[in-house]
């Protein structure tokens, strides 16, 4: 039995271009929890629908709770982009430690599990002042 261990290298990209200088396997890019929503399919509503059925559509879609975070096949550059939930804009800070290295340790695990071998992530949890300083997310 071989025994191979897998790397993983995990890029910090301050700039603009994030995944574009390295063309990593998946960008990890921070969300604010009220904009990934966790729904199974699509909220397929039309006018024949009626108020109850439009509620329990609209109840299978909710965000994702903080600390988690969503695959989403992309295209060029990345052809895969986790969306990390670290971010709750309605309160101040926005973001805490803890969140931020719960989302990135669930996405490192699934990204070795699917065979990548390089990320590319922005600073999470720092955003416009509301988050972490950048020492913290460092």
């Amino acid at each position: 039995m071989v025994n191979r261990e897998r790397s993983l290298r995990l890029d910090l990209d301050l700039g603009e271009a994030l995944g574009r200088r390295l063309h990593p396997d998946a960008a990890i890019v921070q969300e604010d929890r009220n904009l990934v929503m966790a729904g199974a399919g699509v909220l397929d509503l039309d006018r024949e629908d009626d108020l109850d059925a439009a509620y329990l559509a609209i109840a299978e879609h909710r965000p994702l709770p903080l600390g988690r975070y969503l695959l989403r096949r992309h295209g060029e550059p990345t052809p895969w982009t986790y969306q990390a939930v670290v971010h709750d804009l309605e309160v101040r800070p926005s973001c805490r430690a803890g969140n931020v290295r719960r989302s990135l340790t669930a996405i490192l695990g699934d990204a070795v599990r699917r065979g990548m071998t390089s990320l590319s992530a922005e600073p999470l949890g720092v955003w416009r002042g509301r988050g972490l300083a950048l020492d913290e997310m460092v």
